[in-house]
This record gives structure tokens, sequence and C-alpha cells, in this order.
């Protein structure tokens, strides 16, 4: 992937933490909160956050989402190129969030995983699979 991967990609205000975390359900009705995280970036930030999934049950909510989305509002399907790019980046910025607060003893409390070398493990068994995602998406992307 280059910078030519964001060529044509526009941005907007997004929730920038849009997980099911952070959906309430009362009711019948569905409300969207923690609204700290917003940033500007690509509509596609706040859509693989929120149905993160690669198979095939987790593609098949996304086309629904995105056939609702659409009905509401313009999306650029160019975008979705930019996941798994989108999904390291949050990997590695929610490593570096708890970093940069960990001398905070509420933090140390809420992540006690942290300091782990299981956690550590994990961070760059997760990022390796990444590389794999990303290397084969580049390939792809070189036939088209």
């Amino acid at each position: 992937l280059t910078k030519d991967s964001f060529k044509n990609i526009t941005t907007q205000r997004i929730h920038g933490d849009c997980h099911l975390g952070n959906i309430l359900k009362r009711g019948d009705v569905f409300h969207l909160i923690d609204f700290d995280d917003m940033v500007v970036g690509p509509a596609v930030q706040d859509m693989w956050l929120l149905l993160p999934g690669r198979d095939d049950y987790a593609e098949n909510l996304r086309s629904k989402l995105l056939e609702a989305y659409t009905s509401m509002r313009d999306f650029n399907y160019e975008e979705l190129r930019l996941t798994e790019v989108l999904r390291t980046l949050r990997m590695i910025n929610y490593s570096a969030w708890i970093a940069k607060r960990f001398d905070d003893p509420a933090f140390k409390n809420a992540f006690p995983f942290f300091e782990s070398p299981s956690y550590w493990e994990g961070q760059i068994n997760d990022l390796r699979e990444q590389i794999y995602h990303l290397e084969n998406l580049s390939r792809v992307q070189d036939y088209e």
C-alpha cells in the first residue's frame, strides 16, 4: 500500500470509536455513545470497527449496514480497501493510548494485563497477522 491508496478518499466527521460496546439499546431504540474520540477520517473507519470480522457472516452484516447507510448518505466503496490499514493503525494506537496514560493508577487498575508478556506476545502475533493481510491486499491491488 502506498499514499496513493488514499487517493479519491474523502474524509468527514466520524465517531472514531464506533464498536458494539458504544451502542446501547433502550427499548427498541439504539443509542450511540462515547463521542470523545470523534475525528475526521474516512467513513469506513466506523464501518469496519462496528463489524470487525473478516468471515462471510461479518461481510453479510457489513453489506446490510452499508445498504442502510447509503439509503441516507453516499458511501465511497473504494474506502473498503483501507480496512486492514485502519485496523492495523487502531491496534497500534490502542496500545499507545494505554502506554501514554499507564502511570495513572486508574489505568494500571483498568489494564493490569498491559505489563504482562502474554499481552505483548498477543500484540506481536496480531500484528504479524495484519502484515499477512496487508501483503495479500497489496498483491490483489497489484493485479487490479
